[in-house]
């Protein structure tokens, strides 16, 4: 018989969702999971919910795109974000699953995908990383204990422990 190849790795940066609002747009994640979180949405972050409703359209300007696990191209999220200019991917299934606050991400509303560019917690070495390891570095020098805070990830980038607290250099 013939064999059939394995399909390639799905790539897990990617997410797929219905069009619903064409524009593409970079932008950190917010996450929410209840309209009674809805205060914690800066101007500019991506809105990433289950699913949206007439409650929810006061936030739409808010947000530099929209992204739901429900819906299609006519649901709530797609038409007013249309309405407002504002990209938007909808019925991605398990948006809300694989993506968290602080994601980094990049939403391309006509095709449909969210590309996640970097996770929460995870800094480039080539930006901010050298903050971390400067502060290490002097911590030694100054004879004080280091509890590391911040990990070699691979890719060149450092991985932020749960615990440490980096809203300074944000």
């Amino acid at each position: 018989g013939s064999e059939v190849a394995a399909p390639p790795p799905a790539d897990e940066s990617v997410i797929l969702g219905h069009a619903g609002a064409a524009g593409r747009v970079q932008g950190l994640v917010r996450r929410l999971d209840h309209y009674s979180d809805a205060a914690a949405l800066r101007p500019g972050e991506v809105l990433v919910t289950q699913l949206t409703n007439i409650g929810w359209t006061p936030l739409f300007p808010r947000a530099g795109a929209i992204v739901t696990d429900l819906g299609a191209p006519l649901s709530h999220a797609a038409i007013v974000a249309r309405e407002l200019g504002i990209p938007a991917v909808v019925g991605c299934g398990d948006a809300t699953a694989r993506l968290r606050t602080g994601d980094r991400v990049d939403v391309d509303g006509a095709a449909g995908r969210v590309t996640v560019l970097a996770r929460a917690g995870v800094v480039d070495a080539g930006g901010k990383g050298y903050v971390f390891i400067l502060e290490a570095t002097l911590s030694v020098l100054r004879g004080e204990a280091y509890a590391p805070e911040v990990q070699p990830n691979k890719g060149g980038a450092f991985e932020v422990n749960e615990h440490a607290d980096f809203a300074a250099f944000s």
